[in-house]
Protein backbone atom coordinates (compact mmCIF):
# COMPACT_ATOMS: atom_id res chain seq x y z
CA UNK A 1 0.00 0.00 0.00
CA UNK A 2 1.57 3.26 -0.65
CA UNK A 3 0.22 6.38 1.61
CA UNK A 4 1.12 8.67 -0.93
CA UNK A 5 -1.44 10.53 -3.36
CA UNK A 6 -0.93 10.47 -6.97
CA UNK A 7 -1.12 14.25 -8.70
CA UNK A 8 -4.17 13.15 -10.28
CA UNK A 9 -5.59 12.33 -6.91
CA UNK A 10 -5.29 15.58 -5.48
CA UNK A 11 -7.01 17.16 -8.31
CA UNK A 12 -9.56 15.06 -8.13
CA UNK A 13 -9.88 16.39 -4.42
CA UNK A 14 -9.05 19.61 -5.14
CA UNK A 15 -11.41 20.07 -7.59
CA UNK A 16 -14.18 18.12 -5.86
CA UNK A 17 -13.97 20.56 -2.38
CA UNK A 18 -13.79 23.75 -4.91
CA UNK A 19 -16.86 23.00 -6.47
CA UNK A 20 -18.76 21.69 -2.96
CA UNK A 21 -17.52 24.84 -1.33
CA UNK A 22 -19.43 27.01 -3.95
CA UNK A 23 -22.67 24.49 -4.10
CA UNK A 24 -23.55 23.50 -0.81
CA UNK A 25 -23.75 25.93 1.68
CA UNK A 26 -25.96 25.87 4.06
CA UNK A 27 -28.99 27.39 2.22
CA UNK A 28 -28.16 25.23 -0.52
CA UNK A 29 -28.06 21.64 1.57
CA UNK A 30 -31.64 23.30 3.12
CA UNK A 31 -32.94 23.98 -0.48
CA UNK A 32 -31.84 20.48 -1.72
CA UNK A 33 -33.42 18.38 0.76
CA UNK A 34 -36.71 19.85 0.84
CA UNK A 35 -37.03 19.19 -3.03
CA UNK A 36 -38.65 15.96 -4.16
CA UNK A 37 -35.54 14.20 -5.42
CA UNK A 38 -33.79 14.91 -1.52
CA UNK A 39 -30.80 15.87 -3.65
CA UNK A 40 -29.83 19.29 -6.25
CA UNK A 41 -29.72 17.85 -9.89
CA UNK A 42 -27.96 20.67 -10.65
CA UNK A 43 -25.24 19.67 -8.86
CA UNK A 44 -25.34 16.19 -9.61
CA UNK A 45 -24.97 17.14 -13.21
CA UNK A 46 -22.21 19.81 -12.63
CA UNK A 47 -20.40 16.10 -10.58
CA UNK A 48 -21.05 14.57 -13.50
CA UNK A 49 -19.86 16.93 -16.07
CA UNK A 50 -17.02 18.79 -14.08
CA UNK A 51 -15.68 15.61 -12.62
CA UNK A 52 -17.45 12.61 -13.70
CA UNK A 53 -17.64 11.42 -10.44
CA UNK A 54 -21.06 8.98 -10.93
CA UNK A 55 -18.41 6.65 -13.51
CA UNK A 56 -15.29 7.63 -11.58
CA UNK A 57 -14.26 3.64 -10.73
CA UNK A 58 -16.25 2.55 -13.70
CA UNK A 59 -14.60 1.33 -16.87
CA UNK A 60 -13.73 3.70 -19.54
CA UNK A 61 -15.30 1.25 -22.06
CA UNK A 62 -18.41 2.28 -20.50
CA UNK A 63 -18.05 5.77 -20.29
CA UNK A 64 -16.29 5.92 -16.99
CA UNK A 65 -12.71 7.36 -15.60
CA UNK A 66 -11.50 3.97 -14.93
CA UNK A 67 -9.76 4.73 -11.68
CA UNK A 68 -9.59 2.09 -8.57
CA UNK A 69 -12.41 2.19 -6.54
CA UNK A 70 -9.92 4.34 -3.75
CA UNK A 71 -10.12 7.24 -5.53
CA UNK A 72 -13.70 6.93 -5.27
CA UNK A 73 -13.30 6.56 -1.15
CA UNK A 74 -11.08 9.78 -1.37
CA UNK A 75 -13.98 11.67 -3.22
CA UNK A 76 -16.72 10.18 -0.39
CA UNK A 77 -14.18 12.43 2.13
CA UNK A 78 -14.73 15.91 0.62
CA UNK A 79 -18.72 14.81 0.30
CA UNK A 80 -18.66 14.23 3.66
CA UNK A 81 -16.80 17.37 4.56
CA UNK A 82 -19.38 19.49 2.64
CA UNK A 83 -22.74 16.75 3.99
CA UNK A 84 -23.64 16.90 0.43
CA UNK A 85 -26.88 15.21 -0.01
CA UNK A 86 -26.33 13.18 -3.69
CA UNK A 87 -27.41 10.12 -4.94
CA UNK A 88 -23.46 8.81 -5.47
CA UNK A 89 -23.52 6.05 -2.36
CA UNK A 90 -27.20 4.25 -4.04
CA UNK A 91 -25.53 4.41 -7.29
CA UNK A 92 -22.16 4.46 -7.83
CA UNK A 93 -21.36 2.51 -4.13
CA UNK A 94 -24.18 0.13 -4.09
CA UNK A 95 -25.69 -0.69 -7.56
CA UNK A 96 -23.65 0.28 -10.30
CA UNK A 97 -20.68 -2.63 -9.22
CA UNK A 98 -23.27 -4.78 -8.77
CA UNK A 99 -24.42 -4.28 -12.76
CA UNK A 100 -20.60 -4.42 -13.81
CA UNK A 101 -19.90 -7.72 -11.72
CA UNK A 102 -23.27 -9.79 -12.42
CA UNK A 103 -24.83 -7.80 -15.44
CA UNK A 104 -24.68 -9.58 -18.94
CA UNK A 105 -23.18 -7.46 -21.92
CA UNK A 106 -26.12 -5.82 -22.93
CA UNK A 107 -26.81 -5.17 -19.15
CA UNK A 108 -23.59 -3.26 -18.71
CA UNK A 109 -23.82 -1.03 -21.74
CA UNK A 110 -27.68 -0.28 -21.78
CA UNK A 111 -27.14 1.11 -18.11
CA UNK A 112 -23.26 1.85 -17.19
CA UNK A 113 -22.78 4.39 -19.83
CA UNK A 114 -25.52 6.40 -18.29
CA UNK A 115 -24.49 5.90 -14.80
CA UNK A 116 -21.33 7.64 -15.92
CA UNK A 117 -23.29 10.27 -17.57
CA UNK A 118 -25.00 11.36 -14.85
CA UNK A 119 -28.25 11.06 -16.59
CA UNK A 120 -29.12 7.53 -14.64
CA UNK A 121 -29.38 7.38 -11.21
CA UNK A 122 -29.68 3.58 -9.41
CA UNK A 123 -30.70 1.61 -5.84
CA UNK A 124 -30.41 -1.22 -4.34
CA UNK A 125 -34.04 -2.52 -2.74
CA UNK A 126 -33.04 -5.21 -0.22
CA UNK A 127 -36.14 -5.67 2.08
CA UNK A 128 -35.35 -3.84 4.90
CA UNK A 129 -33.66 -4.33 7.71
CA UNK A 130 -31.33 -6.54 6.18
CA UNK A 131 -29.57 -4.57 3.90
CA UNK A 132 -26.29 -4.58 6.10
CA UNK A 133 -26.89 -8.53 6.48
CA UNK A 134 -27.45 -9.02 2.46
CA UNK A 135 -23.73 -6.72 2.22
CA UNK A 136 -22.44 -9.63 4.94
CA UNK A 137 -21.60 -6.47 7.32
CA UNK A 138 -22.95 -7.53 10.58
CA UNK A 139 -22.41 -11.15 9.72
CA UNK A 140 -22.88 -14.21 7.82
CA UNK A 141 -25.31 -13.49 4.99
CA UNK A 142 -27.40 -16.95 6.33
CA UNK A 143 -30.94 -16.28 6.68
CA UNK A 144 -33.91 -16.24 4.03
CA UNK A 145 -33.52 -12.27 4.20
CA UNK A 146 -34.37 -11.61 0.77
CA UNK A 147 -38.11 -13.16 1.76
CA UNK A 148 -37.56 -17.03 2.22
CA UNK A 149 -40.07 -19.25 1.94
CA UNK A 150 -43.45 -18.19 0.47
CA UNK A 151 -43.96 -14.85 2.94
CA UNK A 152 -42.51 -11.93 3.13
CA UNK A 153 -39.56 -10.00 1.87
CA UNK A 154 -39.78 -9.93 -1.88
CA UNK A 155 -40.30 -13.06 -3.95
CA UNK A 156 -39.56 -13.38 -7.40
CA UNK A 157 -41.51 -16.02 -10.46
CA UNK A 158 -41.25 -16.55 -14.06
CA UNK A 159 -44.42 -16.75 -15.44
CA UNK A 160 -44.27 -17.73 -19.58
CA UNK A 161 -40.50 -16.95 -19.79
CA UNK A 162 -41.12 -13.16 -18.03
CA UNK A 163 -40.03 -12.79 -14.64
CA UNK A 164 -42.58 -11.00 -12.16
CA UNK A 165 -41.83 -9.46 -8.88
CA UNK A 166 -44.03 -9.01 -5.59
CA UNK A 167 -43.47 -7.59 -2.60
CA UNK A 168 -41.72 -4.99 -0.80
CA UNK A 169 -38.60 -3.40 0.51
CA UNK A 170 -38.54 -0.12 3.21
CA UNK A 171 -35.58 1.87 3.85
CA UNK A 172 -34.23 1.86 0.23
CA UNK A 173 -32.00 4.91 -0.25
CA UNK A 174 -32.78 7.21 -2.98
CA UNK A 175 -35.18 4.89 -3.94
CA UNK A 176 -38.29 7.54 -4.50
CA UNK A 177 -36.21 8.69 -7.60
CA UNK A 178 -33.57 6.62 -9.08
CA UNK A 179 -34.67 5.60 -12.63
CA UNK A 180 -33.26 1.86 -12.41
CA UNK A 181 -34.05 -0.54 -9.18
CA UNK A 182 -31.52 -3.58 -8.88
CA UNK A 183 -33.72 -5.38 -6.62
CA UNK A 184 -33.02 -8.38 -4.07
CA UNK A 185 -35.58 -10.84 -4.78
CA UNK A 186 -35.84 -15.20 -3.23
CA UNK A 187 -36.93 -17.43 -5.89
CA UNK A 188 -37.22 -21.30 -6.13
CA UNK A 189 -39.50 -21.99 -3.15
CA UNK A 190 -38.16 -24.18 -0.23
CA UNK A 191 -36.70 -26.75 -2.82
CA UNK A 192 -34.58 -24.29 -4.88
CA UNK A 193 -34.04 -21.62 -2.54
CA UNK A 194 -31.81 -18.66 -3.36
CA UNK A 195 -31.51 -14.90 -3.90
CA UNK A 196 -31.33 -13.26 -7.36
CA UNK A 197 -31.15 -9.86 -8.37
CA UNK A 198 -33.36 -8.11 -11.02
CA UNK A 199 -33.31 -4.93 -12.72
CA UNK A 200 -36.47 -3.03 -12.54
CA UNK A 201 -37.18 0.19 -14.44
CA UNK A 202 -38.42 3.52 -12.37
CA UNK A 203 -41.63 3.63 -14.49
CA UNK A 204 -42.66 0.25 -14.47
CA UNK A 205 -46.12 -0.63 -14.11
CA UNK A 206 -46.95 -1.77 -10.77
CA UNK A 207 -43.82 0.05 -8.93
CA UNK A 208 -45.09 2.14 -6.39
CA UNK A 209 -42.54 4.22 -4.29
CA UNK A 210 -43.22 6.53 -1.44
CA UNK A 211 -40.51 9.11 0.04
CA UNK A 212 -39.78 8.29 4.01
CA UNK A 213 -39.16 10.67 6.34
CA UNK A 214 -35.77 9.72 7.78
CA UNK A 215 -33.70 10.78 10.92
CA UNK A 216 -30.65 11.41 8.53
CA UNK A 217 -31.91 13.86 5.67
CA UNK A 218 -29.09 13.76 3.48
CA UNK A 219 -29.58 10.05 3.05
CA UNK A 220 -33.26 10.00 1.32
CA UNK A 221 -34.91 6.99 2.15
CA UNK A 222 -38.27 5.28 -0.15
CA UNK A 223 -40.45 2.58 0.60
CA UNK A 224 -40.52 0.81 -2.57
CA UNK A 225 -43.62 -1.63 -3.66
CA UNK A 226 -43.42 -4.04 -6.68
CA UNK A 227 -47.01 -5.20 -7.58
CA UNK A 228 -46.43 -8.26 -9.85
CA UNK A 229 -43.60 -5.71 -11.30
CA UNK A 230 -41.99 -7.09 -14.59
CA UNK A 231 -38.41 -7.39 -14.11
CA UNK A 232 -34.83 -8.09 -15.64
CA UNK A 233 -32.87 -10.88 -14.35
CA UNK A 234 -29.28 -9.18 -13.95
CA UNK A 235 -27.07 -11.37 -15.17
CA UNK A 236 -28.03 -15.23 -15.29
CA UNK A 237 -29.43 -17.63 -12.74
CA UNK A 238 -25.88 -18.86 -11.40
CA UNK A 239 -24.19 -15.79 -10.91
CA UNK A 240 -22.59 -15.15 -7.51
CA UNK A 241 -24.91 -13.27 -6.04
CA UNK A 242 -24.23 -13.18 -2.31
CA UNK A 243 -19.82 -12.97 -2.78
CA UNK A 244 -21.36 -10.06 -5.14
CA UNK A 245 -22.99 -8.50 -2.75
CA UNK A 246 -20.42 -9.15 0.30
CA UNK A 247 -17.74 -7.35 -2.09
CA UNK A 248 -19.82 -4.35 -2.96
CA UNK A 249 -21.01 -4.25 0.99
CA UNK A 250 -16.67 -3.85 2.29
CA UNK A 251 -16.02 -1.12 -0.35
CA UNK A 252 -19.77 0.63 0.59
CA UNK A 253 -18.41 0.46 4.45
CA UNK A 254 -15.04 1.58 3.35
CA UNK A 255 -16.87 4.51 1.33
CA UNK A 256 -18.60 5.61 4.48
CA UNK A 257 -15.78 5.27 6.82
CA UNK A 258 -14.15 8.42 4.86
CA UNK A 259 -17.06 10.05 4.48
CA UNK A 260 -17.14 10.27 8.43
CA UNK A 261 -13.70 11.26 8.57
CA UNK A 262 -14.24 14.09 6.41
CA UNK A 263 -17.19 15.45 8.39
CA UNK A 264 -15.33 14.87 11.66
CA UNK A 265 -12.29 16.40 10.33
CA UNK A 266 -14.78 19.64 8.95
CA UNK A 267 -16.02 19.61 12.55
CA UNK A 268 -12.66 19.61 14.43
CA UNK A 269 -11.82 22.34 11.25
CA UNK A 270 -14.77 24.62 12.09
CA UNK A 271 -13.99 24.37 16.28
CA UNK A 272 -10.53 25.22 15.85
CA UNK A 273 -11.86 28.23 13.96
CA UNK A 274 -14.16 29.55 16.75
CA UNK A 275 -11.81 28.49 19.62
CA UNK A 276 -9.23 31.27 17.40
CA UNK A 277 -11.93 34.40 17.62
CA UNK A 278 -13.46 33.69 20.80
CA UNK A 279 -12.42 35.62 23.75
CA UNK A 280 -12.81 34.76 27.15
CA UNK A 281 -10.88 36.36 30.60
CA UNK A 282 -8.87 38.31 28.38
CA UNK A 283 -8.11 35.82 25.62
CA UNK A 284 -8.91 34.01 22.75
CA UNK A 285 -10.22 30.46 24.41
CA UNK A 286 -8.02 28.25 21.75
CA UNK A 287 -4.53 29.32 23.93
CA UNK A 288 -5.87 27.19 26.99
CA UNK A 289 -4.03 24.18 27.45
CA UNK A 290 -6.98 22.19 29.02
CA UNK A 291 -8.58 23.13 25.64
CA UNK A 292 -5.74 21.94 23.75
CA UNK A 293 -5.53 18.88 24.98
CA UNK A 294 -9.18 18.48 24.15
CA UNK A 295 -8.40 19.22 20.34
CA UNK A 296 -4.83 17.17 20.29
CA UNK A 297 -7.50 14.12 21.73
CA UNK A 298 -9.66 14.84 18.39
CA UNK A 299 -6.74 15.35 16.10
CA UNK A 300 -5.41 12.20 16.90
CA UNK A 301 -8.59 9.67 16.63
CA UNK A 302 -9.25 11.50 13.80
CA UNK A 303 -5.96 10.56 11.93
CA UNK A 304 -6.12 6.79 13.29
CA UNK A 305 -9.60 6.32 11.94
CA UNK A 306 -8.52 8.35 8.39
CA UNK A 307 -5.78 5.84 8.40
CA UNK A 308 -7.80 2.82 8.87
CA UNK A 309 -10.48 4.10 5.80
CA UNK A 310 -7.31 4.63 3.70
CA UNK A 311 -6.46 0.88 4.46
CA UNK A 312 -9.77 -0.47 4.14
CA UNK A 313 -10.00 1.25 1.13
CA UNK A 314 -7.23 -0.05 -0.47
CA UNK A 315 -7.79 -3.52 0.94
CA UNK A 316 -11.50 -3.48 -0.91
CA UNK A 317 -9.48 -2.86 -4.06
CA UNK A 318 -7.61 -5.47 -3.89
CA UNK A 319 -8.00 -9.16 -4.55
CA UNK A 320 -11.85 -9.52 -4.57
CA UNK A 321 -12.59 -6.41 -4.22
CA UNK A 322 -15.09 -4.39 -6.77
CA UNK A 323 -11.56 -3.56 -9.18
CA UNK A 324 -9.87 -6.93 -8.23
CA UNK A 325 -10.40 -10.59 -9.34
CA UNK A 326 -11.84 -12.87 -6.95
CA UNK A 327 -9.75 -14.94 -4.38
CA UNK A 328 -8.59 -14.08 -0.60
CA UNK A 329 -9.03 -10.86 0.45
CA UNK A 330 -8.89 -8.60 3.78
CA UNK A 331 -12.85 -7.70 4.67
CA UNK A 332 -11.68 -4.39 6.88
CA UNK A 333 -14.25 -1.95 6.01
CA UNK A 334 -16.58 -2.54 9.05
CA UNK A 335 -13.81 -2.29 11.21
CA UNK A 336 -12.70 1.05 9.65
CA UNK A 337 -16.52 2.00 9.31
CA UNK A 338 -17.13 1.41 13.58
CA UNK A 339 -13.76 3.12 14.02
CA UNK A 340 -14.78 6.34 11.96
CA UNK A 341 -18.02 6.75 13.04
CA UNK A 342 -16.75 7.05 16.86
CA UNK A 343 -13.96 9.55 15.64
CA UNK A 344 -16.89 11.52 14.37
CA UNK A 345 -19.33 11.21 17.17
CA UNK A 346 -15.89 12.41 19.42
CA UNK A 347 -15.19 15.45 17.38
CA UNK A 348 -19.01 16.42 17.14
CA UNK A 349 -19.59 16.25 21.11
CA UNK A 350 -16.32 18.14 22.01
CA UNK A 351 -17.34 20.70 19.06
CA UNK A 352 -20.91 21.28 20.56
CA UNK A 353 -18.96 21.60 24.05
CA UNK A 354 -16.24 24.02 22.69
CA UNK A 355 -18.81 26.16 21.31
CA UNK A 356 -20.51 26.06 24.41
CA UNK A 357 -22.54 29.88 25.45
CA UNK A 358 -22.95 31.53 22.13
CA UNK A 359 -26.33 30.98 22.58
CA UNK A 360 -27.12 33.29 24.87
CA UNK A 361 -25.11 36.26 23.48
CA UNK A 362 -27.51 39.64 23.55
CA UNK A 363 -26.49 41.31 20.51
CA UNK A 364 -28.73 41.72 17.18
CA UNK A 365 -28.35 37.78 16.78
CA UNK A 366 -29.66 37.29 20.21
CA UNK A 367 -32.68 39.70 19.61
CA UNK A 368 -33.68 37.85 16.42
CA UNK A 369 -33.54 34.49 18.33
CA UNK A 370 -35.74 35.71 21.20
CA UNK A 371 -38.19 36.92 18.60
CA UNK A 372 -38.48 33.78 17.03
CA UNK A 373 -39.00 32.15 20.85
CA UNK A 374 -41.90 34.62 20.77
CA UNK A 375 -43.25 33.63 17.83
CA UNK A 376 -43.14 29.80 18.48
CA UNK A 377 -44.74 30.52 21.85
CA UNK A 378 -47.07 32.37 20.50
CA UNK A 379 -47.80 29.35 17.97
CA UNK A 380 -47.72 26.93 20.38
CA UNK A 381 -50.90 28.86 22.45
CA UNK A 382 -52.57 29.16 19.22
CA UNK A 383 -52.37 24.86 18.42
CA UNK A 384 -53.77 24.48 22.34
CA UNK A 385 -57.34 24.44 23.35
CA UNK A 386 -58.51 27.27 25.75
CA UNK A 387 -60.50 24.71 27.96
CA UNK A 388 -62.25 21.68 28.00
CA UNK A 389 -60.33 18.34 26.74
CA UNK A 390 -56.57 20.38 27.77
CA UNK A 391 -58.38 21.75 31.15
CA UNK A 392 -56.99 24.98 32.73
CA UNK A 393 -53.62 26.37 33.08
CA UNK A 394 -51.90 22.29 32.44
CA UNK A 395 -48.01 23.00 33.73
CA UNK A 396 -46.74 20.83 30.47
CA UNK A 397 -48.24 23.06 28.26
CA UNK A 398 -47.65 26.41 29.48
CA UNK A 399 -45.64 28.12 26.33
CA UNK A 400 -43.95 31.04 28.70
CA UNK A 401 -41.32 29.42 29.80
CA UNK A 402 -40.17 27.98 33.21
CA UNK A 403 -41.21 24.95 34.36
CA UNK A 404 -43.91 24.49 31.25
CA UNK A 405 -40.93 24.08 28.93
CA UNK A 406 -39.33 21.52 31.63
CA UNK A 407 -42.30 19.87 31.64
CA UNK A 408 -42.83 19.51 27.80
CA UNK A 409 -39.11 18.24 27.60
CA UNK A 410 -39.30 16.38 30.36
CA UNK A 411 -42.63 14.45 28.95
CA UNK A 412 -41.47 14.23 25.53
CA UNK A 413 -38.22 12.45 26.38
CA UNK A 414 -40.28 10.14 28.45
CA UNK A 415 -42.44 9.31 25.66
CA UNK A 416 -39.45 8.31 23.66
CA UNK A 417 -38.29 5.51 25.54
CA UNK A 418 -39.14 1.62 24.69
CA UNK A 419 -40.47 1.74 28.38
CA UNK A 420 -43.03 3.94 28.19
CA UNK A 421 -44.33 2.12 24.86
CA UNK A 422 -44.70 -0.78 26.38
CA UNK A 423 -46.89 0.60 28.97
CA UNK A 424 -48.73 3.26 27.77
CA UNK A 425 -51.02 1.40 25.08
CA UNK A 426 -52.46 -0.64 27.89
CA UNK A 427 -52.40 2.19 31.00
CA UNK A 428 -53.46 4.96 28.57
CA UNK A 429 -56.72 4.67 27.25
CA UNK A 430 -58.37 2.60 29.96
CA UNK A 431 -57.96 5.32 32.00
CA UNK A 432 -58.69 8.23 29.93
CA UNK A 433 -61.95 6.15 28.94
CA UNK A 434 -62.43 6.34 32.71
CA UNK A 435 -62.31 9.75 32.80
CA UNK A 436 -63.66 10.93 29.93
CA UNK A 437 -67.14 9.01 31.25
CA UNK A 438 -66.83 10.23 34.80
CA UNK A 439 -66.61 14.33 33.42
CA UNK A 440 -69.50 13.42 30.60
CA UNK A 441 -67.08 14.03 28.28
CA UNK A 442 -65.45 17.24 29.86
CA UNK A 443 -62.29 15.84 30.44
CA UNK A 444 -59.72 13.87 28.50
CA UNK A 445 -56.70 12.94 30.87
CA UNK A 446 -54.01 12.75 28.02
CA UNK A 447 -54.84 15.98 26.66
CA UNK A 448 -52.95 17.21 29.37
CA UNK A 449 -49.52 16.47 27.67
CA UNK A 450 -51.00 16.69 23.71
CA UNK A 451 -54.21 18.27 22.41
CA UNK A 452 -56.85 14.75 22.39
CA UNK A 453 -60.11 13.91 21.27
CA UNK A 454 -62.19 10.34 21.50
CA UNK A 455 -62.65 9.08 17.72
CA UNK A 456 -65.75 7.10 17.06
CA UNK A 457 -65.09 4.67 14.24
CA UNK A 458 -67.12 1.57 12.42
CA UNK A 459 -64.92 -1.52 12.53
CA UNK A 460 -63.58 -2.69 9.57
CA UNK A 461 -64.66 -6.45 10.09
CA UNK A 462 -67.44 -6.12 13.02
CA UNK A 463 -69.42 -2.83 11.64
CA UNK A 464 -70.29 -1.98 15.44
CA UNK A 465 -69.26 1.10 16.84
CA UNK A 466 -65.04 1.81 18.25
CA UNK A 467 -64.09 4.45 20.49
CA UNK A 468 -60.42 5.07 20.89
CA UNK A 469 -58.88 7.68 23.02
CA UNK A 470 -56.37 9.19 20.46
CA UNK A 471 -53.55 12.19 20.19
CA UNK A 472 -54.17 14.92 17.29
CA UNK A 473 -52.98 18.12 15.88
CA UNK A 474 -55.34 20.93 15.71
CA UNK A 475 -54.88 22.43 12.25
CA UNK A 476 -54.30 26.21 11.88
CA UNK A 477 -57.64 26.75 10.01
CA UNK A 478 -59.27 25.08 13.53
CA UNK A 479 -61.78 23.34 10.79
CA UNK A 480 -59.81 20.20 10.76
CA UNK A 481 -57.54 17.69 13.14
CA UNK A 482 -54.70 15.41 12.23
CA UNK A 483 -54.76 11.74 14.02
CA UNK A 484 -51.53 9.76 14.51
CA UNK A 485 -51.19 6.42 13.85
CA UNK A 486 -48.16 6.25 16.08
CA UNK A 487 -48.92 3.41 17.96
CA UNK A 488 -46.54 4.39 20.42
CA UNK A 489 -43.70 3.11 17.86
CA UNK A 490 -44.66 -0.36 17.87
CA UNK A 491 -44.78 -2.58 14.62
CA UNK A 492 -48.24 -3.00 13.04
CA UNK A 493 -50.80 -0.07 12.42
CA UNK A 494 -52.83 0.93 15.22
CA UNK A 495 -56.40 -0.90 14.46
CA UNK A 496 -58.52 2.44 14.38
CA UNK A 497 -56.85 2.68 11.25
CA UNK A 498 -58.13 0.18 9.45
CA UNK A 499 -61.34 1.18 10.54
CA UNK A 500 -60.92 4.88 8.98
CA UNK A 501 -59.83 3.18 5.62
CA UNK A 502 -62.58 0.67 5.28
CA UNK A 503 -65.24 2.92 6.71
CA UNK A 504 -64.15 6.86 6.07
CA UNK A 505 -67.22 8.39 8.06
CA UNK A 506 -66.56 8.97 11.66
CA UNK A 507 -67.31 11.22 14.84
CA UNK A 508 -64.90 13.07 17.08
CA UNK A 509 -65.59 13.93 20.57
CA UNK A 510 -63.63 17.18 21.19
CA UNK A 511 -63.86 19.75 23.54
CA UNK A 512 -66.98 18.33 25.23
CA UNK A 513 -68.91 18.29 21.53
CA UNK A 514 -69.56 15.63 19.69
CA UNK A 515 -68.58 16.30 15.61
CA UNK A 516 -69.42 13.92 12.63
CA UNK A 517 -66.11 14.04 10.64
CA UNK A 518 -64.52 12.43 7.11
CA UNK A 519 -60.86 11.01 7.08
CA UNK A 520 -58.60 11.07 4.30
CA UNK A 521 -55.05 9.04 4.10
CA UNK A 522 -52.59 12.04 3.55
CA UNK A 523 -49.66 10.65 1.00
CA UNK A 524 -47.36 12.08 -0.65
CA UNK A 525 -46.05 15.80 -0.94
CA UNK A 526 -49.23 16.60 1.41
CA UNK A 527 -48.59 13.87 4.06
CA UNK A 528 -44.46 14.96 4.10
CA UNK A 529 -45.76 18.64 4.51
CA UNK A 530 -47.78 17.61 7.66
CA UNK A 531 -45.57 15.61 8.35
CA UNK A 532 -42.72 17.66 9.52
CA UNK A 533 -45.12 20.37 10.81
CA UNK A 534 -45.73 17.17 13.58
CA UNK A 535 -42.09 16.77 14.34
CA UNK A 536 -42.19 20.14 15.53
CA UNK A 537 -45.41 20.15 17.25
CA UNK A 538 -44.13 16.87 18.91
CA UNK A 539 -40.55 15.52 18.55
CA UNK A 540 -41.25 12.12 19.77
CA UNK A 541 -42.70 11.19 16.37
CA UNK A 542 -39.59 11.00 15.00
CA UNK A 543 -38.36 8.28 17.66
CA UNK A 544 -41.56 6.17 17.35
CA UNK A 545 -40.80 6.25 12.95
CA UNK A 546 -37.59 5.41 13.41
CA UNK A 547 -38.13 2.12 15.70
CA UNK A 548 -40.95 0.60 13.09
CA UNK A 549 -40.21 -0.17 9.30
CA UNK A 550 -43.92 1.30 8.37
CA UNK A 551 -44.89 4.29 7.47
CA UNK A 552 -46.93 5.88 10.12
CA UNK A 553 -50.49 6.68 8.77
CA UNK A 554 -51.59 10.08 8.59
CA UNK A 555 -55.35 11.23 8.70
CA UNK A 556 -56.97 14.73 7.86
CA UNK A 557 -60.78 14.67 9.72
CA UNK A 558 -62.95 17.50 8.52
CA UNK A 559 -66.52 18.29 9.52
CA UNK A 560 -69.07 16.31 7.92
CA UNK A 561 -71.78 18.55 6.11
Amino acid sequence: MDPGFSAEQDGIRRTLRELLHKRCGPEDLRAALDTPRGHDPVLWAALAEQLGLPGLALPEAYGGVGCPVTDLALAAEETGRALAPSPLLATSVLAAPLILALGTDAQRADLLPRICAGTLTAALAVPAPALATALALTGPQGGDWAGGGRAGGIQARRVQGVWRLYGEAAQVLDGHSAGALVVAAHTGGFVRSRTLLFVVAGDAVGLVRTRQTALDATRPQARVQLRDVRAELLGTEDTGVPEALSRTGDFAAAFLACEAVGAADRALERTVEHLGRREQFGRVIGSFQAVQHQLADVYVQIQAARSAAYYAAWAADGPGGPGGSDGHRERVGGLALGQALEALRHAAAEGIQLHGGIGFHLGARGASVLQAGRRRRAAVRARAPASGARGRGSPALRADGGVGVIGVRAVQKVSSTRAFAKVAPHVVPALDRAVHRLTRGKVLLSAQLLPGAILTSTGARSGLPRRAPLACMPEEDGGSWILIGSNFGRTGHPAWTGNLLAHPDAEISWRGKDIPVRAVLLTGEERAAVWKALLTFWPPYATYQARVDREIRLFRLTPRT
